[in-house]
């Protein structure tokens, strides 16, 4: 059930030192790779890129780049520069290596997706020791800024072109994302693009299938808080529309989105008690459990 796997979660955050007992455990054990979710993460990643057409000799900024820098290294093999971002500093040389695993093992629908050629990505994702991982990212155009705040980073105005995340929205406070969209403004050129891939989808039910993708629309704000005492649980609850409004009050223009409404969760909301906040919504903008978001700086 998901509400154990929350309280057990919830008793690791009141452990101190979690980052480091984290670290110990896959010294002892061996970081562990899931290669599922590998396969997914590559292949939105590949979709961002599809999305905004070429980023040959563009300069990327990721917000949330996690543990394995799958999407950057994308980004990097189709001929951008990226600055990878996070609160803590999270990648480390074996997970760095996992995630060069990752993309050698997708080889060739990463080729036939972005078309690239096969002795480049294979040289560029060649297996790497714990003392390269500092040249080896040089060489891939990468620049790891963790940690570091993204609403407030030593980067020039005007100084990159794209602005994107993957799954990492739907973790950030409202007020933080607001701060974090400002700054990426900020940072844009002159017609520049943000682009966001956002998992709409209540987090629980990813590990209790149980439960609905919209079942945390449940509960009030003061008891849905109690799930995420361990900092790495929050989800915002945002929806699409409130995305939009964020990126639209910090002066973006939005230039294409895609949502995907779920016919399941969109039947079951019919029936299922809608805590007050969420009354007011559009049901499809209660049953959307993924979209993109394309928006360009309105500036230029």
């Amino acid at each position: 059930m998901w509400q154990i796997k929350c309280i057990k979660d919830s008793v690791k955050a009141v452990l101190p030192f979690q980052h480091q007992m984290r670290r110990l455990k896959d010294e002892m054990l061996g970081y562990t790779r899931e290669p599922d979710k590998d396969r997914s993460t590559i292949r939105d990643g590949m979709v961002l890129i599809e999305w905004i057409g070429s980023v040959a000799d563009a300069i990327v900024l990721e917000i949330g780049s996690g543990w394995q820098p799958m999407i950057p290294i994308l980004f990097s093999l189709a001929g951008a520069k990226v600055f990878l971002t996070d609160m803590y500093p999270l990648m480390r040389p074996e997970t760095f290596r996992a995630a060069l695993d990752a993309i050698r093992e997708n080889r060739d629908e990463i080729i036939a997706r972005i078309h690239l050629s096969p002795d480049a990505l294979d040289h560029a994702v060649r297996p790497c020791r714990d003392e390269e991982m500092e040249r080896r990212l040089a060489e891939l155009r990468l620049v790891y800024l963790a940690p570091c705040d993204c609403r407030s980073l030593a980067i020039e105005p005007g100084a990159i072109d794209v602005v994107m995340s993957r799954a990492v929205l739907e973790h950030i406070h409202p007020n933080v994302i607001e701060g974090i969209f400002r700054e990426a403004y900020r940072l844009l050129r002159p017609g520049g693009i943000t682009l966001h891939l956002v998992d709409h989808s209540d987090h629980w039910s990813h590990r209790d299938k149980r439960i609905n993708a919209v079942n945390f629309l449940r509960y009030p704000d003061w008891l849905f808080r109690l799930t995420c005492i361990n900092p790495q649980d929050y989800q915002n609850r945002l929806r699409h529309s409130q995305y939009r409004t964020l990126l639209e009050s910090t002066g973006f223009i939005i230039k294409s989105e895609e949502r995907s409404v779920d016919p399941q969760c969109l039947s079951s909301l019919s029936n299922m008690p809608i805590t007050p906040k969420f009354r007011y919504f559009e049901a499809e903008d209660l049953a959307t459990v993924n979209s993109i978001l394309l928006a360009k700086a309105g500036r230029g």
